[in-house]
């Protein structure tokens, strides 16, 4: 229950929102309807055009467009989040970067409290787009770096010292995160949540059906899954890879699978709304996430919830949900025979398949919004 001195006011300050695609658009959007199922009075601030061209912005949606470069864009959103952000309100920042930082700013300006949730690094991101060979995330906050990304940096260590509280999705990030300097007792571990009804339409078990979603980007593993498949259809020409999702590495990949001589029956369908996402989910008879960096696997949590078995890469960020031979497959990231493995054992082993699946349903328990949503009250409560 809420206490009745416990201000309702909240500002979430997001850098994405549906309907721009992808995990932290989505968060946004549900934590939004779940502060206001709980009676606080929201206001979010995103950078999006789409919003007001498709007539969706309301009082409480507020667009600030991405035209001009960093510097300007920033400044308008400054310039809003101040003029919406009132002494006694929280501020929820969804990123270390943009948000988090005019937030913490921001907030000393109008004694506001603020919260910085951290799905992620932007400076490791910024790194891996540049480099020819990208780092694991572990090993990039190891070294030291130059240029813009060592800015980056900078703003991320600020804003974890600076912000009155962070909101981390698994321990991994909280442990990385107290490295850049986050003290212990302002530190929490919220993970992801869904409120997605879990499917109860059988699925086409007679297709051998590979999905995988994302940002086609180095680090997300896509040009090792193609040549998993390369392999899966050696043994299984039938097969098929769906791969939903764009980002600079679309070409490279579409080259890819002509090379390996997969085209045929690897399609790649581009953005996708999360509404209609549910098509490809019925088809799919296994989802791979050959990720190499997840702050939280949020897509499991979805394939759960649409009844369909996962293999998912051994890095941190998946492990901290996904136990191998449990309730999903667990290989060697950056290993395309292992995952090859991996994706034929549930292609071609219905029980396998079935006792994933079912053991996927029961983990989602952790996960329900109607259980995280009080992890969140509980800590706007205690910052009061």
């Amino acid at each position: 229950m809420l206490g009745m001195s416990l201000k309702k006011d909240i500002v979430l300050a997001c850098e994405i929102y549906p309907p721009d695609i992808g995990g932290p658009a989505t968060y946004a959007y549900e934590l939004r309807e779940q502060l206001l199922l709980k009676g606080f009075t929201v206001t979010l601030l995103t950078f999006s055009d789409k919003l007001r061209a498709e007539g969706v912005q309301g009082e409480k949606i507020v667009a600030v467009s991405r035209k001009g470069n960093v510097l300007r864009r920033s400044i308008r959103y400054g310039w809003k989040l101040f003029d919406l952000a009132n002494k006694g309100s929280t501020i929820y920042a969804m990123g270390p970067v943009a948000s988090g930082l005019l937030s913490v700013i921001i907030g000393r300006l109008k004694r506001c409290k603020v919260i910085v949730r951290i799905p992620g690094g932007r400076a490791w991101e910024t790194h891996c787009q540049r480099a020819s060979v990208p780092e694991r995330f572990e090993e990039f906050q190891r070294k030291s770096h130059k240029g813009w990304v060592r800015i980056l940096e900078i703003i991320e260590r600020y804003v974890v010292k600076n912000a009155d509280h962070i909101v981390v999705p698994s321990n991994f990030l909280k442990n990385i995160v107290k490295d850049w300097g986050a003290h212990e007792d302002r530190l929490t571990v919220i993970p992801n949540a869904i409120n997605t009804p879990i499917s109860k339409q059988p699925h086409k078990e007679e297709s051998l059906s590979i999905l995988a979603i994302g940002r086609l980007v180095p680090w997300k593993g896509f040009s090792d899954l193609i040549q998993a498949f390369q392999t899966v259809m050696r043994s299984h020409p039938q097969a098929t890879l769906t791969i939903v999702g764009d980002g600079p590495e679309r070409a490279y990949l579409e080259k890819l699978a002509r090379e390996t001589n997969v085209a045929a029956h690897a399609r790649f369908i581009g953005l996708v709304p999360r509404e209609n996402l549910s098509r490809y989910w019925q088809d799919a008879t296994v989802f791979a996430l050959p990720s190499g960096y997840e702050g939280f696997p949020h897509l499991v949590l979805e394939a759960w919830a649409a009844g369909v078995p996962v293999v998912v890469s051994d890095i941190p960020g998946n492990t901290c949900i996904v136990r191998n031979g449990e309730n999903g497959l667990v290989v060697p990231y950056q290993d395309s025979a292992a995952l090859s493995n991996g994706l034929m054992a549930l292609l071609l082993d219905a029980h396998l398949r079935e006792r994933l699946r079912n053991n996927g349903r029961e983990s989602l328990s952790q996960y329900r919004w109607e259980r995280i949503i009080g992890e969140i009250i509980t800590l706007l409560n205690f910052l009061q």
